[in-house]
């Protein structure tokens, strides 16, 4: 494999720039020699205790004699008889000790030769030392303590004094457990406590103090020197009690003890379930999808109120059910898919993922509307769901296709979450298919093609257009003339804007199959609406399936043509009489008026509104009529009349309608569907029903952040007015005068007017509202009407998910010259560029650290002729540091405002636009670009650059024989190289995949064994880790390196935690930094 450098795993098992086990000065034999780097040499004189190595910024301690090549003694601290001590990495000795004593363990003794450019060079150090001499040191090391610049930027210094058990350190949002003493430099006591617990991300004290724990283990206890900036700054902090005050930009030296912490992680990413660990649990192993799960259980109110209670009494059975199944609500589920057995937690879950907006009888007390309720769990026992690993190939296509099954199952009841999770572990199980009989390949294949293209449909419907596009992408790669990939592609390239991509998407489809009928008829309708729709933004069709996103599935299906009958289910039949006009139908709770005449099948009229000479009105979808109208008439455009037969099961059934219908009769109704009007019910719950008055523009509708413009009018059921506005501006997630707003307004169009229905817990609720000014109180309880329309918004968007980078549109842009003004949070300007009559614009490339970061990523979702205010927080901007900018000083921790027009950009090319050849040169320089970035320790960046050169050669379909072999080296070498990025940045589960990935290609690579093992440790899959090791040895038995380190943390893992060694599945553990 061509692999140019080898890049070390966490830690470093092998030294910075040198993977190979071989290379490994850490692998010296007592008496053999070896060069470091440089021309340094050692050789060992006897072994050092453990695996552990110092630091830059680490006190060492050590004994030394210096002598030239021909034996002459110019130095020792052993003749002195006192140890030498210094800061390792900062210049205070020759380069050659900074680079040597860092490879040495504690107790270690070895001889470096060290070479005169990095010793005392050209000059010497006269009288002892000559001119370009080259030195050997017989260096003992014996101690050190570690002394790190933990915030990198010099603020905060942390001295070890005691260590800590295990390797984890507390996260943010976990619960700890201090002792501390903070004094001034002359010694002058200004906060202590023997015992004070807090929220890591919150703090105590001090900045300093959260800083600090996060790099500490359990009974740690260290030295911190404080520099003002993380201390009480410019303002100093007055007196407290016994505690003397903080001077004005004083340095602080705090003792600190990390005693103990609760764990407390996020269950969801938008951090609405979160789990705190009251006993941890035993083993490793977590319930899957579909495990069977056994737990005592309490669930409470805020309030303290318990309105559910399982498994607690002495002769109650425990609570048993099966995961991902909605047995429990959703956000149980998901915590008890993070839990281990014996664990016991407290899991806190928002509305969201509880019970809603709607009031739910439990066992023991009602839980009101949007309650945030709390579970103590105790998870007894769990069976897991057979993983893919355990099966062979005929089981795995025999579950993949069950999996498929239950997707399809879970999609017709609407539940598209769920079914795409089915599809998804359908794919799981047959993704890897090297080792298939060439027949499984065919049906993996086909299992594959129908499984994402399902997938692709769940996610259109719950809007995940990008993971859409994806999985739409990925059946083309199979089968590039799938017309239904490209067709549904194209709806998420809609969704997504690029209209481009979708208007390819759609010729591509039509020149596979020109022919078809359904298609150019819906092809020339849609244009034509298109162009009325927004001329300025049709182009060719691009837009054909904007407002097609929810009702595709339908259009291709009842697509029936004049006086032909088709059946459209459950022996529903329709045939057409007259079309309709557009594209669009009815859904289920949408008010329709309809002409019709029934008859019997001999031609007998039992009914007609045309005889009674008034439309018949009624809401589609709730029961209000016979059940073959709700079906067939969903199926209809404004304008169309068509003639459905309709079955008895579907009309009156065995005992018909006395006296016209006769039992078991099959019905005929001609019907011509004369309007709608659309009434949603946007919430689900029957919480907020939304009636269109006036249509919207375009096809986008606002998000959480965005910042809408609405007018409104408020009243009670009698017409009394409790709310109204002329134009009010607010953020969509903040809401404005009831929650039913900004609900609604998530689902309008610009200029859209709507007509909502609004019941109390959307409301005002229990509490009502009182009188203000001109508005009416509202009573408690009361339903209101409220007539809204939404003028227009700006679009806010998260360019970062931590939500630290914001972009808020001031322009609406077309489609990386551009010019720029920086600004501080007071107005203060500290950069302007590009707005100079005679100034150029201001050019850079993104993605290169040429600008900061935060800017860098909000420019890369900019369009060409956008402008937009960009909100920066320190992380992502200048950090903790000062920054001198072009017209001004930018401060510490400054969240900055950027003011961008993007004028113009170039873009980088894209894989669709290469042959084969450019697609394998290109994925080459991009790995040199990535090991470059990693020698620099820039290891996201680095990870960026292997993961475009994976993409460049993805998909190799196309390639020749010696092509494939090109490309299967290059994914190797970079998804291994990407791993050991995402070990170093601390992104285990992402590091795991990329050691799969190339397993699959190599399945006895032994490094990719390797680094997932560590990769399993730092989850805590120490039985995973284990399987890894063992076949990483069944392939290479008489790898010397691999076998010392073996043993050695063997011994080092039953001293660290005897209770959880198993075998030697911890080996890896204390290499994670």
């Amino acid at each position: 494999m061509d692999e140019d450098f080898e890049m070390p795993p966490v830690g470093g098992m092998n030294g910075d720039d040198d993977m190979d086990f071989s290379d490994d000065v850490s692998f010296l034999k007592v008496g053999e020699e070896k060069e470091i780097q440089q021309g340094l040499k050692k050789k060992l004189v006897k072994e050092g205790d453990g695996f552990e190595t110092p630091e830059n910024g680490d006190e060492v301690e050590v004994h030394y004699t210096g002598t030239l090549l021909d034996g002459t003694k110019f130095d020792s601290s052993r003749d002195r008889g006192t140890p030498f001590k210094f800061t390792l990495g900062q210049g205070q000795v020759i380069k050659g000790w900074d680079m040597g004593i860092k490879t040495m363990k504690k107790g270690e003794n070895a001889v470096f030769t060290i070479p005169s450019e990095l010793a005392y060079g050209e000059s010497g150090s006269p009288p002892t030392i000559p001119a370009n001499a080259t030195l050997q040191f017989d260096v003992e090391l014996l101690s050190w303590s570690s002394v790190k610049d933990i915030c990198k930027d010099g603020g905060v210094f942390k001295k070890i004094v005691a260590a800590g058990e295990k390797w984890e350190t507390p996260k943010d949002l976990d619960e700890v457990l201090v002792k501390y003493v903070a004094k001034l430099e002359d010694g002058t006591v200004v906060g202590k406590s023997d015992g004070v617990e807090f929220t890591v991300k919150d703090g105590y004290f001090c900045p300093a103090l959260a800083k600090a724990v996060k790099t500490m283990k359990k009974a740690e206890k260290v030295l911190l020197t404080v520099k003002p900036q993380y201390g009480f700054g410019e303002k100093g902090k007055p007196a407290s009690g016994a505690e003397a005050a903080v001077p004005p930009n004083a340095t602080l030296e705090i003792e600190l003890e990390l005693v103990s912490w609760k764990t407390v992680s996020e269950v969801t990413d938008d951090n609405k379930v979160i789990k705190k660990i009251l006993k941890e649990g035993e083993g490793y192993e977590r319930p899957n999808e579909g495990a069977v799960v056994k737990v005592k259980l309490i669930g409470k109110l805020g309030d303290g109120t318990v309105f559910l209670k399982k498994g607690h009494g002495e002769s109650e059975e425990l609570f048993e059910f099966k995961t991902d199944e909605e047995q429990v609500i959703d956000g149980l589920d998901r915590a008890l898919m993070k839990m281990k057995k014996g664990e016991v937690a407290l899991v806190t879950i928002d509305p969201e993922y509880a019970f809603g907006s709607t009031e739910s009888k439990q066992e023991l007390a009602v839980v009101p509307p949007n309650s945030t309720v709390y579970y103590e769990v105790d998870l007894v026992s769990f069976d897991k769901e057979r993983e893919s690993w355990d099966m062979n190939t005929e089981e795995k296509i025999e579950a993949a296709g069950k999996k498929k099954e239950e997707g399809n199952s879970k999609f017709k009841a609407g539940k598209y979450a769920l079914a795409s999770k089915r599809y998804e572990k359908a794919v799981k199980f047959i993704e890897y298919d090297s080792s298939f009989s060439e027949e499984e390949k065919k049906q993996a294949k086909a299992l594959k093609v129908a499984c994402n293209l399902n997938d692709a449909a769940c996610k259109l419907k719950l809007k995940e257009y990008r993971q859409a596009e994806k999985l739409c992408t990925k059946v083309l790669e199979l089968e590039s003339t799938n017309v239904k990939a490209l067709y549904r592609r194209a709806q998420a390239y809609m969704e997504l804007a690029d209209l481009d991509l979708a208007e390819f998407d759609v010729k591509k489809a039509l020149e596979i199959d020109p022919d078809n009928r359904e298609v150019k008829v819906e092809q020339r309708k849609l244009k034509e609406r298109m162009k009325e729709f927004n001329k300025k933004e049709a182009k060719f069709y691009g837009n054909m399936f904007a407002k097609l996103s929810i009702r595709l599935l339908k259009t291709l299906l009842f697509f029936i043509t004049f006086g032909e009958e088709k059946e459209i289910q459950q022996g529903l039949k329709k045939k057409l009489v007259k079309e309709g006009d557009g594209f669009e139908t009815p859904e289920n709770g949408d008010e329709v008026e309809v002409h019709y005449t029934g008859t019997l099948l001999d031609g007998t009229k039992f009914d007609s509104s045309r005889d009674r000479g008034t439309p018949f009105k009624f809401t589609l979808g709730q029961g209000q009529v016979i059940k073959g109208w709700d079906m067939g008439i969903k199926t209809m455009k404004k304008g169309e009349n068509a003639v459905f037969t309709i079955p008895s099961e579907l009309a009156y059934g065995e005992s018909g309608s006395p006296p016209t219908i006769p039992a078991n009769a099959t019905l005929q109704f001609d019907v011509e569907l004369l309007s709608w009007s659309s009434v949603k019910d946007i919430c689900k719950d029957g919480g907020v029903f939304k009636k269109i008055v006036a249509a919207g523009e375009k096809w986008e509708t606002p998000k959480d952040l965005d910042e809408v413009l609405v007018k409104y009018v408020a009243k009670l059921e009698d017409g009394t007015v409790v709310g109204k506005s002329d134009g009010v501006e607010f953020t969509v997630k903040d809401g404005y005068f009831c929650p039913a707003l900004a609900k609604a307004v998530k689902t309008m169009k610009k200029a859209e007017k709507v007509l909502l229905t609004v019941k109390p817990q959307y409301g005002f609720g229990e509490k009502g509202k009182p009188a203000s000014g001109a508005e009416a109180a509202v009573p408690p309880n009361a339903t209101l009407e409220i007539e809204l329309e939404l003028v227009s918004w700006k679009t806010v968007s998260e360019v970062t998910d931590d939500n630290k980078v914001i972009k808020k549109i001031l322009k609406e842009g077309e489609g990386y010259e551009l010019k720029l003004i920086g600004k501080l949070g007071d107005g203060t300007v500290f950069l302007k560029k590009g707005h100079g009559e005679s100034e150029e614009l201001f050019e850079f490339k993104t993605d290169e650290e040429q600008v900061i970061d935060g800017l860098d990523r909000a420019l890369m979702k900019m369009k060409k002729g956008e402008v937009a205010l960009v909100t920066i927080d320190p992380e992502y901007a200048f950090g903790s540091t000062e920054s001198k900018q072009e017209l001004a000083v930018v401060p510490p921790n400054s969240t900055v405002y950027y003011e961008v027009d993007l004028v113009s950009f170039d873009k980088e090319r894209e894989s669709w636009d290469m042959n084969t050849e450019e697609k394998i040169e290109a994925a080459g320089k991009k790995k040199e670009e990535g090991n470059s970035k990693f020698k620099a320790g820039k290891y996201a960046l680095a990870s960026k650059r292997y993961e475009k050169a994976v993409k460049f050669i993805e998909y190799d379909s196309s390639f020749s024989e010696e092509e494939k072999k090109q490309a299967k080296a290059l994914k190797v070498a970079c998804n291994l190289n990407d791993a050991a990025c995402k070990l170093k940045l601390k992104e285990y589960r992402q590091a795991e995949k990329l050691c799969t990935k190339v397993l699959e290609l190599e399945s006895t690579n032994v490094k990719a064994l390797y680094r997932r093992a560590q990769a399993y440790m730092e989850l805590a899959d120490l039985d995973l880790a284990e399987f890894d090791v063992k076949k990483a040895l069944e392939i290479d038995p008489d790898n010397r390196e691999v076998k010392v380190e073996q043993r050695k943390l063997k011994e080092r893992m039953k001293e660290f935690n005897k209770k959880e060694a198993k075998f030697y599945g911890n080996m890896f553990a204390k290499l994670s930094k």
